[in-house]
């Protein structure tokens, strides 16, 4: 019995008509994935597109020219009870990194930053660490619960008959 592949999910990072995000999932890689992402994207005269997809969880980015073609005759296909018209196809063409250049679409700031990123968090985390025990060490004993306005412990002042 065979193994099924795992679902991956892929995000839209930029297109050439200007529109990103959308989370397209696939079994077999990221074509299947960005052309699902270009069929979602055209309509009406959008024919052409770049479009650049980032797996989800990792930083590999893949860029594709998509183009949208219309069939001379449609294909009908049935689905269950459901007759299914398609009168468009999408090519798909991978764009290699050497290609992008300087058309290659912004990308966004590597998350992280090694070591140094590291040794900062921790010593924010030590810090924050420090002050919420000054904090428990400074309340203890102390109710807890609304303050009352004037002073807290202070029982209230009776009030006078006129």
């Amino acid at each position: 019995m065979a193994a099924t592949k795992p679902v991956r999910y892929y995000t839209v990072m930029s297109t050439s008509l200007g529109e990103i995000g959308g989370r397209y999932a696939s079994k077999s890689g990221p074509f299947a994935a960005a052309k699902k992402a270009a069929n979602k994207r055209f309509s009406g005269d959008k024919t052409e597109m770049r479009l650049t997809i980032r797996e989800t969880g990792t930083k590999n980015e893949f860029t594709y020219d998509a183009k949208r073609v219309q069939l001379s005759t449609p294909v009908v296909r049935k689905v269950g009870d459901t007759q299914i018209t398609s009168k468009f196809k999408t090519d798909l063409k991978a764009v290699k990194k050497s290609e992008l250049g300087a058309s290659a679409p912004a990308t966004k700031k590597k998350v992280g930053g090694g070591a140094a990123a590291t040794k900062k968090t921790a010593a924010a985390t030590k810090k924050t660490a420090a002050a919420t025990k000054k904090t428990a060490a400074a309340t203890k004993g102390k109710p807890r619960g609304k303050k009352v306005m004037g002073g807290g412990d202070m029982a209230p002042e009776p009030v006078a008959a006129a």
